[in-house]
């Protein structure tokens, strides 16, 4: 039992590992999977010592992971959607006589205008 609650003081108040964020729940259910028959650990301490940093090791992997295929992701281009008006009624969603056509490229550009008319009523 002294070996969960030095690794209960290890985990802090919240629960966690500091270094990893390691939940405490999910350090007792790969206990229940590990270990078998605990009365029969010659080395108690290391060996639950050893198992929370296998279990830092791989949150520490799955974080850099993460966050290079963030990365990876973040360096694609984004491609904004092209819109070709097939309205014969307007030019690009602009009517002749004034104001947007009720196409789908003159709605857009409504909600454009509208967008950035409330941007800069806010900005000033």
């Amino acid at each position: 039992m002294s070996i969960l609650c030095s690794f209960l003081r290890q985990c802090g108040e919240g629960g966690t590992s500091k270094k990893a964020q390691v939940p405490f729940a999910e350090f007792i259910e790969r206990d229940e999977q590990a270990t078998k028959s605990p009365d029969r650990l010659k080395n108690p301490h290391g060996f639950y010592r050893d198992m929370a940093q296998k279990m830092v090791g791989e949150y520490q992997a799955q974080l850099k992971e993460f966050l290079a295929n963030t990365q990876l992701l973040a360096r694609q281009p984004v491609v904004a959607p092209t819109l070709k008006s097939a309205c014969t009624l307007c030019n690009d969603g602009l009517m002749p006589a004034g104001g947007y056509c009720s196409c789908e490229v003159g709605v857009l550009r409504q909600q454009i205008a509208e967008h950035q008319s409330k941007s800069a009523g806010a900005t000033a």
